[in-house]
């Protein structure tokens, strides 16, 4: 158990350590400030039927959480795969 924890401990280090972990954390964050539109915007990003929300804490997190999540899939996808090709890579 101890060798897993180390290579888990090794892999995160690793990986807070690279340029890309570091733009894909600027960048969400950047994004998911924008998720949000002013309560006076003529836009929404998230709408169920014709209803939108009353701008209060559950909703902006909803809404953070529902936008962000859609977006860290697609660009964690990106750094988990070219890491998979690393290891897979034939020597």
């Amino acid at each position: 158990m101890k060798y897993v924890a180390s290579i888990i401990k090794a892999d995160y280090l690793q990986r807070t350590r690279s340029y890309a972990f570091l733009i894909t954390l600027a960048i969400s964050l950047y994004i998911a400030y924008t998720f949000v539109p002013a309560p006076g915007a003529a836009y929404t990003t998230v709408r169920i039927g014709n209803l939108i929300g009353v701008y209060n804490s559950a909703w902006i997190g909803y809404v953070t959480a529902m936008m962000t999540s859609v977006f860290l899939s697609l660009i964690g996808f990106y750094l988990v795969n070219n890491s998979i090709k690393k290891i897979l890579k034939p020597a």
